[in-house]
């Protein structure tokens, strides 16, 4: 049975606030990439990484129906496509965690692509519209919205410091190098500083 909803949700973490507003239909979940009318347990995410994650482009390793929306943000800028496209893996290992510190890794490289992306000429509601509208892309099935909840929750069980290292934000752009892995050199510097404190 569906039902449509009328919905303006309002999330408030790690020192920034977040609203959506729209339609939603109520139904019960399903696996909308593998066909599948099950619902999809929390548990189950794991099983279907394949599915969140996507056909993936080999030279950028970003799933394939993205690669010509990064490359349309970017407006022929290297930089920004660059860490656009950090940016996009960062947010499907967010997608695909496993556990609240896989998730804070890549919720630390998808804030450091951001503030990156400000001090390249984007500004900060530059960046955030042009991320908004990766995200919408990002996350357009219903696995992957759900999948984007359960990582929400696994970051928000944990107590992690959000990511505040410099004013200047043309810094965070060192740790958003395309060869930075899961276990990023962002993570390590915010732990260094916290326990500085």
């Amino acid at each position: 049975m569906k039902r449509t909803v009328l919905a303006l949700v309002v999330g408030v973490g790690f020192g920034f606030s977040t609203v959506f507003a729209g339609e939603f239909q109520l139904i019960e979940p399903k696996n909308e990439d593998l066909n599948s009318s099950k619902p999809v347990m929390e548990e189950q995410f794991l099983d279907h990484k394949p599915a969140i994650l996507g056909q993936r482009d080999k030279q950028t390793q970003v799933r394939n129906d993205l690669v010509s929306l990064i490359h349309g943000l970017s407006e022929g800028k290297d930089e920004i496509r660059e860490q656009l496209f950090v940016h996009s893996r960062a947010h499907d290992l967010f997608l695909t965690a496993s556990n609240a510190d896989d998730a804070y890794n890549a919720y630390l490289l998808m804030s450091a692509t951001k503030y990156c992306l400000t001090s390249l000429g984007l500004g900060k509601e530059g960046a955030k519209n042009v991320l908004l509208l990766l995200a919408k892309k990002q996350i357009n099935t219903e696995l992957r919205r759900l999948a984007a909840g359960r990582a929400d929750r696994l970051l928000a069980s944990g107590d992690y410091p959000p990511l505040a290292m410099y004013t200047d934000n043309s810094n965070y752009c060192q740790y958003t190098t395309p060869k930075i892995t899961e276990k990023s050199r962002t993570t390590q510097a915010v732990q260094s500083a916290a326990s500085a404190d």
